[in-house]
């Protein structure tokens, strides 16, 4: 899956990949191979023979691009990136109605989709499960981050998804 990171005022392709020999990255500088693992914000991630302890938390919602500002934390250092699937990004926050932006609701890592709880057309308060999708053997409730009303439901259960995949469009 290719994605756009955005890195002060440039923008950046990086595409990560699944295949025989693991993840890749791919991006300017070359193909590195890639492994990741660990829950919820905290990650340890390995670029060829680099070990990298991260840990990542979204800090704000998608500008009119469909970036999501991402505060990654490496060493008591904080670095913040935009970032989005170069699909999620030609396509991102659309306004429709009376002015009401619609917004993603991505994958935070990769996993298999387990339940589906959101039905295109309905109403969601604050904290509501939407779907439940397992990873890394565990099962995590995606839940509302607002009052919001479901406009599509772009998953299905038992679908696998990448980190990055849109799960839902609310408004």
């Amino acid at each position: 899956m290719r994605y756009l990171v955005g890195i002060g005022a440039s923008d950046h392709s990086v595409e990560v990949n699944r295949g025989a020999r693991g993840l890749t990255v791919r991006d300017a500088l070359g193909e590195r191979l890639a492994g990741i693992e660990g829950e919820l914000n905290c990650y340890r991630v390995r670029l060829d023979d680099r070990l990298l302890a991260l840990t990542l938390r979204t800090v704000g919602k998608p500008d009119a691009e469909g970036r999501t500002p991402v505060e990654v934390h490496h060493q008591g250092r904080a670095f913040t990136f935009r970032i989005a699937s170069a699909r999620d990004a030609r396509s991102g926050v659309t306004r429709s109605g009376k002015g009401a932006a619609t917004r993603t609701v991505l994958a935070q890592m990769p996993g298999k989709i387990l339940q589906v709880r959101a039905t295109a057309g309905s109403h969601a308060q604050a904290g509501e499960a939407l779907l439940v999708i397992e990873a890394m053997k565990m099962e995590n409730e995606v839940c509302a981050e607002t009052d919001c009303d479901i406009v599509e439901v772009r998953v299905r259960a038992g679908e696998t998804v990448d980190a990055g995949a849109v799960l839902l469009i609310v408004r």
